[in-house]
């Protein structure tokens, strides 16, 4: 499949984080050149096209059976927009790693014309040549080398400032996840169903490849309840929750039919904005949230409904938010407690592992509740995009 060539620029091929900072000190050439290749948004095909170099001899580079030569090397570095120092591991701290250095950037430049022009013809003047061209590669080097060493230094100190965001992002989220289940208790005490989150299910009939917009549009319908799945809209999906994508999540209950409609419409808009290709990049996971409620609870709110036994359960808004984003929450953090789903495909446990994936659309679907086993559960859909897909 032909990909679009991103637009970058020559300062995008640094790593952005401590993790890469590290990865790529250990990489080796084979390596670099498929990383910076996927930095760049290239197929092997499209670097192939840019450097004149066969698409098969690329492979071989990028695996590691062929190593490229100087010429090569060049012409790669050339066609990723980047120093061909990049390829080089580089590291001065004294006069023999300087030394060092020369050695293995001197394959990269051609010195024969200036030494003519310098040496006229005589041996003397050819040495005070190569002596002075030796002289201005240790000052343009070293200087190089120092530049890039404080750049590596401020990227270090980013990195560690970016951590400690993120702690304190974590810190706030375990101050969230109390909130949340201060706010669920005022509510059942309140009158709201007492009704807690007991944690996700997940199994094989999970996923499914949406492989086509007309799919897409059918999937909304029912999540909206909408158009062919109108009849599904009783009184109870005012409690299913709806997440309005954009710049910031925000999400909440659809209040009226026309509401529900222009919700459909804005959900549409915003996956059209993301260029979904449905050529493998687009999957639905409908994953089973339970609920948590005791028997005497559930004696109580028996009742009959059309000389129907049924049970009576009654939310709140805040109860039903608070709900939505524990799962949100425990949906993040899955992985952490199960590391891989078994009888999944790869792209299946990529998606579960919430790899290189964007979110199109997600809800949680109260109104259809059921039972397994003895246990009340409800329905949390997120349609995925994979984004690893449109870097190959």
């Amino acid at each position: 499949m032909d990909m679009k060539e991103k637009k970058t620029g020559k300062g995008n091929n640094f790593p952005t984080n401590c993790r890469e900072v590290q990865q790529m000190k250990d990489m080796e050439i084979n390596e670099k050149i498929r990383y910076f290749r996927k930095q760049r948004g290239l197929s092997q095909e499209l670097l192939a096209e840019r450097t004149g170099i066969n698409v098969n001899t690329i492979r071989k580079y990028e695996i590691g059976i062929r190593k490229p030569k100087v010429e090569q090397l060049k012409k790669i570095a050339d066609g990723l927009e980047i120093s061909v120092i990049e390829f080089l591991d580089i590291e001065i701290e004294n006069e023999a790693d300087l030394i060092a250095m020369l050695k293995k950037i001197s394959p990269f430049f051609k010195w024969d014309g200036l030494l003519h022009v310098l040496g006229g013809g005589k041996v003397f003047m050819i040495g005070v040549g190569s002596a002075l061209i030796s002289l201005f590669l240790v000052l343009v080097c070293y200087s190089l080398t120092l530049t890039a060493k404080r750049a590596d230094e401020n990227l270090l100190m980013i990195c560690e400032q970016n951590q400690k965001i993120e702690e304190e992002k974590g810190k706030q989220e375990m101050e969230s996840k109390r909130d949340i289940l201060r706010v669920i208790e005022k509510e059942i005490k309140k009158g709201s169903a007492p009704v807690a989150f007991a944690g996700l299910g997940f199994s094989e009939e999970c996923y499914h490849l949406v492989d086509s917009q007309a799919k897409m549009n059918q999937l909304l319908d029912y999540f909206f309840r909408n158009e062919e799945y109108a009849a599904l809209a009783d009184r109870q999906v005012k409690s299913n929750i709806y997440a309005e994508m954009g710049k910031k999540l925000n999400f909440r209950s659809a209040r009226s039919d026309r509401d529900r409609k222009n919700m459909e419409v804005a959900a549409k808009r915003w996956i059209k904005k993301k260029h979904p290709t449905f050529d493998g990049d687009v999957y639905v996971e409908n994953i089973r949230c339970f609920l948590d409620i005791s028997q005497e609870e559930l004696e109580k709110r028996k009742c009959t409904v059309n000389e129907q036994d049924t049970t009576a359960l009654i939310f709140s808004q805040k109860h039903l938010e608070a709900l939505y984003l524990q799962c949100l929450m425990h949906r993040r953090n899955a992985m952490q407690e199960v590391l891989e789903l078994k009888g999944l495909s790869e792209t299946c446990n990529r998606i579960y592992k919430l790899q290189d994936v964007d979110v199109l659309f997600q809800c949680l679907l109260m109104d259809q509740m059921d039972w397994e086993e003895g246990k009340l559960y409800v329905q949390f859909s997120t349609v995925y995009l994979l984004l690893s897909l449109r870097n190959k």
